[in-house]
Parts: C-alpha cells; sequence; structure tokens
C-alpha cells in the first residue's frame, strides 16, 4: 500500500506539472508574438492597435497593387510643396532644390470596420509594410533618386481604405541652362515626376491643387522664384513605340529662376569700368617730360593685372558658353556670356589706349625731329577741331621765344623797324582825320588798305624769324589734341559699352536660332523647331 500511495503522489504531481506547463504554453502563444504566425489576437489583454495591426497586414503582399481586380486603376492625387531653390550649377547643367509630395491613394486591401476595434477609425502604419506607389523623378543627376523616390515614413491610413503618405525630397535634376546673359540671365528649369514601369491603364497621377505651394518657401540668395509663370500641371504622353501604345501620367513642374544681378553689378561690373576710366583718364593725362610718358606703360601693366585678378575672381563661377539648343552655335561667338563680352571690351579698350600711348610717345620722340608737320595730323588737330577742343597757353612759348632771342628783343631786324615806322606814320595820320574831315573818303579807303598790309607784312616777316623752338610747341599742341581727341574716344566707347551692357536686348539677335528653344529674355525672337531644316 505505501508503495501504491507513493506511486499515487507522483503521479499527482506530475499531473500539476504538467497542467501548468500547458497554462503557460497557452498565455505564451496568446501575446503579440503571435502576429509572427498570422494568428488572430482574440484576448481582450492585447492592446487595439496590435490587433488592428495584424489583422491588416495578416495577408497583405506590399509588392503587389493593392486592387481586388488586376484591371482597376489606383488613382493617385498630390500636393507638391517647395521648400527652396539650393543651386543651379552651370557648368554641369543641374538644378539642386528641396521639397516634398503628399500623396493620396485608396488601397482595397486597408479597410476594416470601425465597429470590430471599439470604434478605431485611423492606424499608422510603416511605409515599408505596405505598397507604395512607384514615383520617381526623371533626367535626375542621380541614379537612385531617378529609380524610385523613397521615405521611411510612416503612412496614415483610415479605415476606408484611403492612404496619406508624406514624401519629402532634396533632389539633383537634368535643366538645360542658357546663360547667354549672365549675369542677368533668366532660366527655365522642367521637372518630370512620374513612374518609370506603370502606365495609365494601371496608376494614374494627378493633382490636388495645380498651385505650387510656396508656404514654406525660403529665399535663395542669388535666384529669385517668378511665381506668376511657374507652374505644375499633370499630363500624359504618348509612347507609340510600344506595342500596343500606352500612355504614361506625369507630373510636370516648370521653374522660372531669375538671377539676382546685383552682387554682380556692385562687386565686378562697376569696379571694372572705374578701373577702366581711371586708366584711359591716367594715359591721356598731360606730362612735361618723357619719364611721365613712361610711366603710363606701367600704368597700363597695373591695370591689366588689377582686371586679371578681377576675371580671376569670376572665372570658377562663370559659365563656360551658353548651351545653345543649336549644336552649331555652341562655342561660338553667339555662346559667350554676356558679362565675358563685356570684360573683353574693357581688356580691349585698356589695350587699346595703351598702344594709343605709345604712338604718342614716338610722335614726341621722332616726329617732332623734321621740320613740319604732316598735313593730315596739321587737319586733324587745327584745321577740324579748333572751334571746340581748347588750344595751348602760348604765355609759356613767348617767354621761351624771348629768351631762346635775346637780340631780337634788344635791336629789332631792320626790316621790322621799317614797318614799324610806316604804321607809326599811318597811325598818326589817321589821328589827324578829325582835323581833315574835308579829305576824300577815297584817301581813308588807302590809307586802311595800306595798314592792313603793313600788318600783313609784318606777321610774314615774324613768321620768317620765328626761332625753330616754335616747331616743338607746334608738335605739343599737336600731340595734346590728339590725346584729348583720343580720351574723348575712349570715354565714349566705355561709356557705350556700359550702356550696352545693362540694356542688352541687342543681344538677343545675335546667334539667334529658329531651331532653339526660345530664350526667356528674348520673348519676341520667334522659334519653328518643327521646320523641316531643323532636321
Amino acid at each position: 500500500m505505501a508503495i501504491i500511495s507513493m506511486y499515487f503522489a507522483y503521479s499527482l504531481l506530475f499531473l500539476i506539472f504538467l497542467l501548468s506547463s500547458m497554462l503557460s504554453s497557452s498565455r505564451c502563444n496568446s501575446t503579440i508574438y503571435n502576429t509572427k504566425f498570422n494568428e488572430p489576437l482574440n484576448r481582450r489583454d492585447v492592446p487595439l492597435t496590435y490587433r488592428l495591426h495584424s489583422d491588416l497586414l495578416k495577408y497583405y503582399k506590399k509588392g503587389t497593387r493593392p486592387v481586388i481586380h488586376p484591371n482597376k486603376i489606383i488613382n493617385v492625387t498630390m500636393s507638391v510643396f517647395l521648400y527652396q531653390i539650393i543651386k543651379l550649377d552651370a557648368v554641369k547643367n543641374t538644378i539642386s532644390l528641396s521639397g516634398s509630395f503628399e500623396l493620396y491613394w485608396k488601397d482595397d486591401f486597408l479597410q476594416w470596420n470601425p465597429k470590430d476595434y471599439d470604434g478605431a477609425t485611423e492606424i499608422f502604419l510603416s511605409s515599408n509594410d505596405i505598397w507604395i506607389p512607384e514615383f520617381s523623378l526623371y533626367y535626375s543627376h542621380h541614379f537612385n533618386q531617378a529609380v524610385k523616390l523613397l521615405s521611411n515614413n510612416d503612412v496614415r491610413v483610415n479605415y476606408t481604405g484611403n492612404v496619406r503618405y508624406y514624401l519629402p525630397y532634396s533632389t539633383e535634376s537634368l535643366c538645360k541652362l542658357d546663360v547667354k546673359f549672365f549675369p542677368f540671365d533668366i532660366q527655365q528649369c522642367t521637372l518630370l515626376f512620374g513612374s518609370w514601369a506603370h502606365s495609365n491603364d494601371s496608376i494614374k497621377y494627378s493633382l490636388y491643387s495645380n498651385d505650387l505651394s510656396l508656404i514654406d518657401f525660403y529665399d535663395n540668395q542669388e535666384w529669385q522664384l517668378d511665381s506668376g509663370h511657374s507652374h505644375i500641371v499633370s499630363d500624359s504622353f504618348l509612347y507609340d513605340y510600344l506595342d500596343p501604345p500606352l500612355f504614361w501620367e506625369m507630373i510636370i513642374m516648370d521653374l522660372v529662376l531669375i538671377r539676382q544681378s546685383f552682387y554682380y553689378v556692385f562687386n565686378l561690373v562697376i569696379p571694372s569700368t572705374i578701373i577702366t576710366l581711371v586708366a584711359v583718364i591716367g594715359f591721356h593725362t598731360p606730362s612735361t617730360s618723357g619719364r611721365m610718358r613712361d610711366a603710363k606703360f606701367r600704368l597700363g601693366i597695373m591695370t591689366l593685372m588689377s582686371m586679371s585678378v578681377i576675371l580671376l575672381a569670376i572665372v570658377e563661377d562663370m559659365p563656360k558658353f551658353s548651351m545653345s539648343s543649336s549644336r552649331k552655335g555652341r562655342g561660338s561667338f553667339s555662346g559667350i556670356p554676356l558679362i565675358g563680352l563685356f570684360y573683353f571690351i574693357l581688356l580691349a579698350i585698356i589695350g587699346s589706349s595703351t598702344v594709343t600711348t605709345s604712338m604718342f610717345v614716338f610722335l614726341e620722340k621722332d616726329l617732332r625731329r623734321k621740320n613740319h608737320i604732316p598735313w593730315y595730323l596739321h587737319w586733324l588737330s587745327f584745321d577740324i577741331n579748333t572751334g571746340f577742343l581748347p588750344s595751348i597757353p602760348s604765355n609759356d612759348f613767348n617767354k621761351r621765344l624771348i629768351a631762346h632771342n635775346d637780340s631780337a628783343r634788344l635791336s629789332p631786324p631792320p626790316i621790322l623797324r621799317r614797318r614799324f615806322a610806316i604804321t607809326s606814320n599811318l597811325m598818326t595820320d589817321y589821328d589827324d582825320i578829325e582835323q581833315e574831315c574835308n579829305q576824300s573818303w577815297e584817301y581813308l579807303i588807302d590809307t586802311i588798305r595800306n595798314i592792313e598790309a603793313s600788318v600783313i607784312a609784318i606777321r610774314s616777316e615774324m613768321i620768317n624769324l620765328m626761332p625753330q623752338d616754335n616747331l616743338r610747341s607746334r608738335w605739343q599742341r599737336v600731340i595734346r589734341r590728339l590725346e584729348i581727341i583720343s580720351l574723348s574716344f575712349y570715354v565714349l566707347l566705355v561709356a557705350v559699352t556700359v550702356f550696352l551692357f545693362f540694356y542688352h536686348d541687342w543681344y538677343c539677335a545675335i546667334g539667334h536660332s529658329p531651331c532653339g528653344q526660345a530664350n526667356l529674355k528674348c520673348p519676341w525672337m520667334k522659334t519653328t523647331p518643327i521646320h523641316q531644316t531643323c532636321f
């Protein structure tokens, strides 16, 4: 009996242990780890969100379009937000920007009855657990973004199956930049968004609003967004080379950007213009010795070095050539940016001024040794410009003339003494005119003619007796007047260059191609890309 009672006691303990093990095992099977086996959670102590999450994703396949019938089209509606234009790279022809999309679509497999879940109408799910529409940026500069725009943000789902997905992006897209009018250029970048695989028969994209939302937009220091001409639309494109031909729905974002040119004008254009004017005026300042004229060459070299430093400051940022739609126009004069042409003209003006100064030095050192002034220089200096160019004062010349000819001042030549005597006698006769008023008018006219002849004779005698130093003075007058003409010409040329730089509509006609895309700075220039000569 003792053995039987002991056996019964051990059997009872074993049964108690077995029952406790079964209870603990059933309790573990009713926890949230049961979702791994896709078993329903019906215990009331399990959170409602876990039960709803488990029930929604029990048979869900995120790699398949969430439609009951394969021919059903999923309509994806979106709102577009733009945050910032980060950069436009004229060298790589790209635009960097940031923004976000809010996508809305209906998922037939994410629906439930709120009554079965204590009135729960919404739930947040991970975007990695459900189907997300393929949405890509065409012509992206980065391959991974060209495949698909993705975000790890959660999605918001309500009981009717409507899904809201927030998709921020910061991307770099290709954009053909026309920098012909740099730094006054206007750029238009077109960004295309859509699906690579799904055509309109499976996914159709549309806009919730046709307005580009700029609520959280931050301005760029260099570029200003023209919100009046920037827009976003949805459109479909036919790919007729497919069999059968299919339409692809795309979201087209057109951004019109205006460059802020004040930085370039204030820091580059104005200093360069001032340097050019100072150099031109310095080249044409009057000098009294050959050393001062030689210093002008050093001024020209220093000016060219200053312009070179300014060019080095912008050569990295300044685009090389305008990417014209016509390949023939690339790399030619028509593709030079406006500021590059402006600096080229300024350098040409400084170089020409240096050459002109060297010509003046040559005239002063060599040509003045000749006995006469060439007729063309005399015509240019005295005959044409006597009325509007100032003449060199002759006081210094008179002093030099007397200093070099002291004997002439002490004892005038006999011819001049005779002329002076005749003139004094004539003047005496003229003083007695009132007393001898009865004389005839013929005698008076003859007297005046004699005075005129005497003055002409004295003048010719003075010219003949003029020392050789007068020729040097005339050469100085010629050179000075030529310098004034040159200074006026170069200052006028600088003014015209600056005027044409700021009022640059004339540059539209240079290198215009009717086969290319119209420049936004030249809306009046007609283009016909479909013309037969364009192919």
